[in-house]
């Protein structure tokens, strides 16, 4: 296990990955200009949230069984690697399946990380990297979804590539840019440098821009082009949009006066004639009433993001869920309409009730059909926050990679925010919330941490314990760091077994030989040489240790690996490759037969005579 753990340490990183923190817009915009330098070898970055702890765990599984709609999450394969943008596997040769075009929900792996993955399957069908393909992520989730595995490329770094758009979105969900958002995810469109604020709630702490307004977002000009405010109710929705509507009675009393003029408005029979009218066209009422939903509802998904009916009507289109959230006799009423040609009366649709179907009841196989979809897809993982700056891709794309200056509005507000505006960074106003790590990939590690380390000398983290640059050789001394107590506790523990077992091999020698000393006396005067008599008493320690430890140890070890061909959890308790089997098999021996001759050694500094007459017994 200490072995392994050595080892191990030494290939659980990416090599050319590199981690620089990122108090401001001013690092940051050094950062980026390197990009594509040669002094730099850098050619790929983007931000990260919190203090890196090296790569990531990347686990996939097999994709939903069709019959039971369930997720297989006892075979997963599990490895370490970095997601990057797909752009740095444009050179790398396709070793399976494809490599373009790569949707957000579509992932390339390298090779390095392939055989990682097949080094612990103990499927039959999953042996060969081919096998792979269509394998379902089980840590990364992209808008709610779980990217499958498209291709395979040749590399030895561990990585993970995803499309530009999908590194975004990865990015997003996990704090960088958290208030900003994809227009189109929503289906809007504005143009670069343009944004449509949505507004959950206002902050009381600072002041919102106006339509037409430029703002600063991680040092990005930005135009405000438009402004969605969030209303749960219909009509505060109609208000807010200057958009008036005639309450029912006044709808009908226009049409009484219009189809008779002679009656007198606030008469007895002009209020009968109104009353006949609402009962026999109450519907009409209702289609221009509600005439505004398919805008309401669009705006109403914008922010809440968990009802599937909503979704239904505004994303998927399905006409039917608009009535469930509208009065019960409406969708009745639209169906009796499609039946017989015209909208029923009150007294006409109460007859005919239990006849109707319910919205819900219809909607039914809807709900069914596209409820994973729903769960499962790109509904939540976009929502509105407090606020929310939808910006088009360019942009979206951008802010994954650069920090910079912040209206207030596009930030969590904290003192000391790496968005703010001249704010220093120190630990008497750091608010300790979200930090940020910019992810450098190198083409050569050995350039990039010389530049790096000459350019950001000076540069500290907020934290004693962390490193400003986290270069490959870092992540190395924090991995030993980490495991060295559990480290030296294995090697007190093997010292402490190996000096018991060297003590009765030892003693089991000595008190065979007790009992033969005469013996070796009268060997030594008759003339039998040392190295004769030293030779057979290390025969007979390799006999004792072949009948004793050999035998313990191929027992142990063909049990180990009967084991891990039934079950890939005993290989992560258990660090035994062949090759460090051998090794200890002969460390053993070594150990045996330097005890076992011990005794004879020693006893063989001494003449015949002292011998014969000191241990005659």
């Amino acid at each position: 296990t200490i072995f392994g753990e050595l080892i191990n340490a030494k290939h659980s990183y990416n090599h050319n990955v590199f981690y620089v923190y990122t108090p401001n817009a001013q690092v940051s915009a050094m950062l980026n200009d390197a990009v594509g330098q040669n002094e730099t070898g850098i050619d790929y970055i983007r931000l990260m949230s919190n203090y890196p702890g090296g790569d990531s765990t990347v686990s996939f599984r097999l994709g939903t069984f069709e019959t039971f709609d369930q997720y297989d999450y006892e075979n997963t394969f599990r490895t370490n690697a970095v997601y990057l943008d797909a752009a740095l596997a444009a050179d790398m040769a396709t070793v399976a399946g494809k490599k373009t075009p790569l949707a957000t929900d579509e992932v390339l792996i390298t090779t390095r990380v392939a055989d990682a993955l097949l080094e612990k399957s103990t499927l039959g069908y999953i042996t060969a990297r081919e096998d792979l393909i269509g394998l379902v992520s089980d840590t990364l989730s992209i808008n709610g979804q779980f990217p499958r595995i498209v291709g395979i490329v040749e590399g030895d770094e561990p990585a993970v590539y995803l499309s530009t758009l999908a590194m975004a979105k990865y990015l997003r969900g996990r704090g960088v840019a958290p208030y900003t958002s994809l227009a189109s995810d929503h289906g809007l469109t504005v143009a670069a440098g343009e944004a449509i604020l949505a507004i959950r709630s206002e902050r009381e702490d600072t002041e919102y821009p106006k339509v037409g307004e430029t703002v600063k977002i991680q040092g990005r000009d930005i135009k405000v082009v438009g402004i969605k405010y969030f209303y749960s109710a219909y009509t505060a929705w109609l208000a807010a949009n200057g958009i008036e509507k005639m309450e029912e009675y006044d709808f009908f009393a226009k049409r009484v006066k219009k189809e008779n003029p002679t009656l007198t408005e606030g008469s007895d029979e002009f209020k009968q004639a109104v009353e006949e009218e609402t009962n026999t066209h109450l519907y009409e009422y209702y289609d221009y009433f509600y005439a505004e939903t398919e805008a309401y509802y669009k705006d109403y998904a914008l922010f809440d993001t968990n009802s599937l009916e909503i979704w239904l009507y505004a994303v998927k289109g399905v006409e039917v869920a608009k009535y469930c959230l509208l009065p019960d006799d409406y969708y009745k009423a639209s169906v009796y309409k499609d039946l017989y040609g015209r909208y029923p009366t009150k007294e006409e649709l109460w007859q005919k009730e239990n006849t109707l179907p319910e919205a819900y009841t219809t909607l039914k196989p809807y709900l069914m059909m596209y409820e994973e979809e729903f769960y499962l897809g790109t509904n939540g993982s976009h929502g509105i926050y407090l606020n929310s700056y939808m910006v088009n891709e360019a942009d979206y794309v951008a802010f994954s990679g650069q920090l910079g200056e912040s209206h207030p509005t596009a930030t969590d507000g904290g003192v000391a925010s790496p968005y703010a505006k001249d704010v220093p960074i120190a630990d008497d106003n750091f608010d300790y919330g979200t930090i940020y790590y910019t992810v450098l990939h190198s083409t050569d590690p050995a350039k990039t941490e010389g530049w790096l380390s000459t350019t950001f000398a000076e540069l500290s983290a907020p934290y004693s314990y962390a490193e400003a640059i986290v270069t490959p050789s870092v992540l190395f001394d924090d991995i030993i760091k980490d495991r060295i107590g559990d480290m030296i506790t294995g090697l007190l523990t093997m010292a402490v077994i190996l000096l018991l077992m060297s003590l009765c091999m030892y003693f089991i020698m000595r008190s065979s030989l007790l009992n033969r000393i005469k013996e070796v006396g009268i060997y030594r005067a008759i003339g039998v040489s040392k190295h004769n008599l030293v030779f057979k008493f290390f025969i007979e320690a390799i006999v004792l240790t072949t009948l004793t430890v050999l035998v313990g140890y191929l027992l142990t070890g063909g049990f180990l690996l009967l084991c891990f061909s039934l079950s890939t959890s005993v290989a992560e308790i258990f660090f035994y490759p062949l090759w460090l089997a051998a090794i200890v098999l002969i460390l053993l021996y070594a150990i045996s037969l330097f005890f076992g001759t011990l005794p004879i050694l020693s006893l063989l500094r001494k003449t015949p005579s002292e011998i014969l007459s000191k241990y005659d017994i």
